[in-house]
């Protein structure tokens, strides 16, 4: 069963495809966490970065401007590369902040505290899934930096557009083997990618990173197209 990528569509459209944005799921609302460890209603001690109180129950409303580091309390020291995460600390803080927010913990709370749970359980989730993703971890330090990716970033290599959609091609027309070895050689890829991506954070050449998420985001595309899932 072959791919269908680009359904009846000429070569040209598909090269003007393939250089159209591509759009990734964003939040609406800010992450948050809290200002102190202390709750700010009885003084105790709060169990995690974020503004809920076990102790009394108090859960303070979410507040604008804050990172998915700042959510799971991973906290970039001066000199550090933002774009490096701790996997086995980042799982950790994962499961003690949700473990915070889960529902049997509020089951005698008020119903907007409740809410407001569930509300940070849906941040948490967030946050977890933006830093163990290169791309979208790479995505919001450029944001954090003004360089937006999500709305109208393309492909400026026309060599490498070329190359992206032959590989588009192969996937529709070829078998499972042929899928399999496209998937081997772009993770490759992907692999380089993430390292000068790392590089150029490091070295805080912005617009650089941009480029390289950018070009990220399209071998994401082809490692799904590759392996017949959806790309988010």
């Amino acid at each position: 069963m072959h791919l269908s990528l680009f359904p009846s569509l000429s070569r040209a459209s598909r090269v003007a495809s393939l250089r159209a944005p591509l759009r990734r799921c964003t939040l609406k609302r800010p992450l948050t966490t809290a200002a102190s460890r202390a709750c700010t209603k009885c003084g105790a001690a709060l169990p995690t970065a974020l503004p809920l109180c076990t102790a009394c129950k108090f859960i303070a409303p979410v507040q604008p401007h804050t990172t998915s580091r700042d959510v799971l309390a991973q906290h970039v020291e001066p000199g550090e590369n933002p774009f490096r995460v701790d996997p086995q600390a980042l799982r950790a803080a994962f499961l003690r902040a949700q473990q915070v927010c889960h529902p049997d913990a509020w089951a005698s709370a008020p119903v907007q505290s409740q809410r407001l749970a569930g509300e940070y359980s849906a941040l948490i989730n967030h946050a977890y899934r933006t830093l163990s993703s290169p791309l979208a971890r790479a995505e919001e330090i450029l944001r954090d930096h003004g360089r937006d990716t999500k709305e109208h970033d393309q492909l400026d290599d026309p060599e490498l557009v070329m190359g992206i959609m032959e590989t588009r091609e192969r996937i529709e027309e070829g078998n499972e083997a042929v899928r399999e070895e496209i998937t081997r050689t772009n993770k490759e890829h992907m692999k380089a990618c993430v390292a000068r991506l790392e590089e150029h954070i490091a070295n805080e050449d912005w617009d650089a990173a941009k480029k390289e998420a950018t070009k990220l985001n399209y071998l994401e595309t082809i490692d799904a197209a590759a392996r017949g899932i959806d790309h988010h």
